[in-house]
């Protein structure tokens, strides 16, 4: 009975460890998530503000060195003051290149104006995995968890041999949830229309904005939003399997950014279709298509 009683201690000690073993390694994942998040931040500030030198001739005075990556979240309120700093420089800067248009996303040098190609970008159709995909400027949305790692190799070179200019993002598991207000998080700062268009920007840097971002490997919503909003795009190509669901809220918000911004939605999902009508309805209207494979042609 002794036996017993010690081993019943014992296990319980052992689960007790390992719940705090797993505990101090998701801190430590946390951690390390915020500080490349602030190193990520740090970077976009740097590039708004080298845009802007290029635009209007002079750089913000910006302290990034200063700011330590190290405090994680904690860091919020230094990136903030760097962002609002831009955001008024910005303001100005966006109606100077309506004007004229030094800064050009595509060659990141200065120019004259009678430099820069004005003409409107062609439009590309090809046949991308099984679906037809039409685009002057694409985004690209990849499910690169597990399941789909042996279709990824084939589907990227088919992708960049048609659109050699197209704008990845790639996510584990690829849910369609959430709201999108992480979509600067996606943004590459100068590559809208308007290099100095607000919607690529964050409204606001906090220490919630930094945390929420680990959340970001999930989350499709915001890529769109961002590809959309943040890189100018005028079509996204979404590859998964769907097995991670879509929200009333996700659907309708997606519905939105499709109606409002013209996007040809293409999706191609292993297996598994949607089965929300008034999505797959909107979807088509545009342009897009919903295309199910069972991946054959892509597997290595």
């Amino acid at each position: 009975m002794k036996i017993a009683f010690y081993k019943s201690i014992l296990c319980f000690c052992l689960t007790i460890n390992t719940q705090v073993f797993a505990q101090v390694q998701a801190k430590g994942n946390i951690v390390t998530s915020e500080q490349q998040f602030v190193s990520h931040y740090k970077w976009q500030l740097a590039q708004r503000q080298a845009n802007l030198e290029q635009q209007l001739g002079y750089k913000p005075e910006l302290n990034l060195d200063a700011i330590d990556n190290s405090k994680g979240k904690l860091a919020a309120e230094e990136l903030e003051v760097a962002n609002e700093i831009l955001k008024s420089h910005e303001k100005k800067a966006f109606g100077a290149w309506l004007s004229n248009p030094i800064y050009d996303h595509n060659q990141a040098s200065f120019q004259s104006d009678t430099d820069i190609d004005h003409a409107e970008p062609e439009v590309v159709e090809a046949m991308i995995a099984g679906s037809k995909v039409k685009a002057s400027n694409l985004g690209v949305i990849l499910d690169v968890s597990g399941s789909m790692s042996p279709y990824l190799q084939k589907l990227r070179a088919q992708i960049l041999e048609a659109f050699p200019k197209a704008h990845f993002v790639e996510i584990v598991r690829c849910r369609l949830a959430g709201n999108a207000f992480m979509k600067d998080f996606y943004s590459t700062p100068g590559s809208t229309k308007n290099p100095f268009d607000p919607g690529q920007f964050p409204e606001k840097i906090t220490p919630l904005h930094i945390q929420s971002l680990i959340a970001l490997e999930v989350d499709t919503l915001s890529a769109m939003a961002g590809l959309i909003k943040g890189r100018g795009v005028d079509s996204i190509f979404w590859f998964s399997d769907l097995n991670d669901g879509i929200s009333d809220e996700a659907s309708d918000i997606t519905q939105k950014l499709i109606k409002d911004h013209r996007i040809r939605l293409v999706i191609t999902s292993l297996h598994t279709d949607i089965s929300k009508k008034d999505l797959r309805e909107t979807i088509e209207s545009y342009e897009g298509s919903i295309t199910i494979t069972d991946g054959n042609e892509l597997k290595q």
